[in-house]
């Protein structure tokens, strides 16, 4: 990200001001941005600015997926407890021989 500098002219976006991180938002036909030479600004691209909403998302499904496997791994465990023969991958059920 290149730096600008105050007063300088910039097409439109989005910038944050590195002295007190604040945030100017410049209309499509462009403007110059306040303050003096000694002020300087990065331009915000789109990725940056999506990271709250990503943070947002993993919020909350994050907790969801978690309750999920939770009732899975619980039922699972149930089935296998009243289950009457238990069959590992590749083996076939054990029967009973009655004489």
């Amino acid at each position: 990200m290149a730096a600008m500098h105050g007063g300088q002219w910039v097409g439109a976006g989005t910038y944050m001001g590195l002295k007190e991180g604040e945030w100017i938002a410049v209309p499509e036909t462009g403007g110059r941005l306040p303050g003096n030479e000694s002020e300087r600004y990065l331009r915000m691209r789109a990725a940056v600015l999506l990271g709250p909403i990503f943070g947002l998302l993993y919020f909350v499904f994050v907790p969801i997926a978690g309750v999920v496997m939770g009732c899975w791994l619980g039922i699972r465990a149930a089935v296998r407890k009243l289950s009457p023969v238990r069959v590992r991958a590749g083996e076939r059920p054990q029967t009973t021989k009655s004489h």
